[in-house]
């Protein structure tokens, strides 16, 4: 199999993987959020519901769909990676896909845990101002979620950003 073909396999594979972690994402976070506006209870602004419940999942479908319908327009403008020449892509290039690939999931998976809990203290918030008893806090639950969605974030950009330094560094060690 030639490089190129390599590549848009590894893209498209990626994508089907956040277009399926996207519809899990929905699928269990919909009658959530439908139950929510139901709700005949204090109420909170839809914007919260749909930021904690499908914004990040909408986020996910669009970045998979993007990977599954244009490989090649991403190989080639994000990761700089010529395609018009297949025997010019060797295994460092293919290799920096790969990290680029799971820097992206990472940074969409981040980002979701982040968007997830900010919702979530902001709903809190907006449900508490009526109950003064109830107190605003970041629960030790909260708080971890955050540094993981910031964690997930940070090593997502790093493997996107800095892929073709992973992959000259691994092939000079294993040199």
């Amino acid at each position: 199999m030639e490089g190129r073909a390599l590549v848009i396999l590894a893209l498209r594979l990626a994508g089907l993987f956040v277009v399926v972690t996207a519809a899990t994402t929905l699928l269990t976070s919909f009658p959530h959020f439908l139950l929510a506006q139901r709700d005949p209870g204090p109420r909170a602004d839809a914007l919260v519901y749909g930021t904690a419940y499908l914004a990040p999942a909408l986020i996910q479908l669009a970045v998979g769909l993007v990977l599954l319908r244009y490989p090649l327009q991403v190989a080639a403008r994000a990761l700089r990676i010529p395609i018009s020449d297949p025997s010019s892509i060797d295994a460092s290039q293919f290799e920096r896909v790969a990290y680029v690939v799971l820097g992206v999931y990472f940074v969409v998976m981040g980002t979701e845990t982040l968007l997830f809990v900010l919702a979530k203290l902001r709903l809190h918030a907006l449900l508490a101002v009526p109950h003064p008893t109830i107190p605003l806090e970041v629960t030790s639950f909260d708080f971890a979620s955050i540094s993981v969605g910031a964690f997930k974030i940070l090593v997502g950009a790093l493997l996107v950003l800095g892929g073709g330094v992973l992959a000259r560094w691994r092939s000079r060690l294993t040199a």
